[in-house]
């Protein structure tokens, strides 16, 4: 809410131009104080009014984009009462908005983004650990403009938007309180990550499985699911089996990983002249949905865990089609990485592989799966770890989104965030057996210091 004021405009014809994005605009309180810098990738135009978007988009169209018109010419050339009429709405567009006043301010809007510098952002592919927006490779401001208006030289008092009262002066003052430069916040995209154990071996020396379950809700003996997941699998898995059985063995764990695009509806058109049919007008004729193209995703596996290749690797679509995932492990490449739990909210740091899971379509050619507004993709793998005495049967892992790919007319907000999500599974001896050996202990420890009473006892006696 405010107003501008031009003063020493000859008359003319001219266009207003409302830049934002460049460090200079603010969104305040009521009060003037400061919430937040205006950036590009955050904000765009409001869209036309429904009523307006035949009015303005003709004013836009046929005037705008011929700059070497003439607009006296335009409306001079006009013969016929229809012309005429047709004439005087695309040039002097502002005198026929259709408002709704509310407390003197005007539901109307009247400026348009620059679209081809926005779409200087088509296609832009992220990287997590990169800057969201970058200047360097982005333009750091954006312009709304109106359609062009006339300032004329004679002082009708007539005409609506002259003001009549005039300074002392006495110059003509012109008030176009319809125009509205208004801008909201850009639809937001969100990419969420799941992931789950959905089944657990164990196999002994010799290559006996010894204990499995498919973590489908009904845990078997010796497998405690310690965080159903309702679709099926678990978060958190305990297994307890008699150690000395299986040392020498495997344990095999299945993960799925599931991504869902959860970004808000937004839309685009493929049709050339009518790409931002949608950005401008909010109109869904000859549109598409935009979609969110997955790229890589990182999966942190402590370092004693290893991908298994004997075992299938899927990556599904909610549709059913089926995607191909390009697998980098490289088990000499150890990183670290801070892991944090719903239990231990400081976070421990692990020794871990990177398992890269690179998405392509469904021939394996291009680098990318896109997936739709609301639509999944799961991908399924398998992991293994020896059992040794020497080593902690405890492993974490932490899958990550870290590559994205964005649609026509789309930016990546300043407060997007890279999701990730944890699983962890152990193995322990038999919680009975546990006790046994504590109760076994205590005893022990009992005996020894009854024994030591005695015989410091004797000593006493003996003096």
């Amino acid at each position: 809410k405010g107003e501008y004021l031009l003063k020493g405009v000859v008359p003319g014809a001219y266009y207003i131009r409302f830049t934002y994005g460049d460090g200079t605009t603010m969104i305040c309180k009521p009060d003037g104080t400061q919430i937040n810098e205006v950036k590009i990738n955050d904000y765009k135009s409001t869209e036309i009014s429904e009523k307006n978007i035949n009015l303005i988009k003709q004013a836009h169209d046929q005037v705008l984009s011929d700059i070497n018109r003439n607009i006296e010419t335009i409306l001079s050339s006009s013969t016929t009462e229809q012309e005429k009429i047709d004439a005087s709405h695309m040039v002097e567009w502002y005198r026929y908005l259709e408002r709704k006043e509310i407390e003197t301010i005007y539901d109307v809007s009247t400026a348009l983004d620059d679209i081809e510098l926005r779409s200087k952002f088509d296609d832009d592919e992220y990287e997590q650990g990169d800057i969201i927006y970058n200047t360097n490779n982005n333009p750091n401001a954006i312009s709304s403009y109106t359609p062009c208006l006339i300032i004329r030289v004679e002082n009708d008092q007539n005409d609506e938007f002259i003001v009549k009262d005039n300074n002392s002066l006495g110059l003509q003052q012109y008030e176009y309180n319809t125009f509205s430069f208004g801008i909201i916040e850009a639809p937001k995209t969100k990419i969420t990550i799941e992931k789950k154990i959905t089944n657990v071996e164990i196999e002994n020396s010799v290559g006996t499985t010894v204990l499995a379950d498919k973590l489908n809700g009904s845990s078997a003996k010796g497998i405690s699911d310690l965080a159903h997941v309702e679709s099926g699998g678990s978060k958190a898995v305990k297994m307890e089996k008699d150690l000395t059985e299986i040392y020498g063995g495997k344990a095999r764990y299945t993960y799925e990983i599931i991504l869902k695009n959860e970004s808000d509806k937004d839309y685009v058109s493929d049709t050339k002249g009518h790409e931002a049919d949608y950005y401008y007008y909010g109109i869904t004729d000859n549109a598409r949905e935009k979609i969110v193209t997955l790229k890589e995703v990182k999966d942190y596996l402590e370092k004693k865990l290893n991908f298994d290749t004997s075992q299938e690797l899927k990556a599904i679509k909610q549709s059913g089609e089926s995607g191909k995932v390009q697998v980098s492990f490289d088990k000499n490449n150890i990183t670290e990485k801070v892991l944090k739990t719903a239990e231990d909210e400081e976070g421990n740091t692990i020794k871990s592989h990177v398992l890269t899971l690179e998405m392509r379509d469904k021939d394996g050619n291009q680098i990318g799966q896109a997936i739709p507004r609301e639509g999944t993709l799961s991908v399924t793998y398998t992991a293994y770890m020896s059992i040794s005495k020497e080593d902690d049967l405890t492993c974490f892992n932490d899958a990550q989104v870290n590559r994205i790919k964005l649609d026509k007319l789309t930016t990546l907000q300043s407060s997007f965030k890279w999701e990730e999500d944890d699983t962890y599974v152990t193995i322990t001896p038999p919680t009975g057996k546990n006790r046994n050996d504590e109760y076994y202990l205590i005893a022990m420890v009992s005996l020894i210091v009854l024994s030591c009473g005695i015989v410091i006892a004797k000593k006493i006696v003996q003096k």
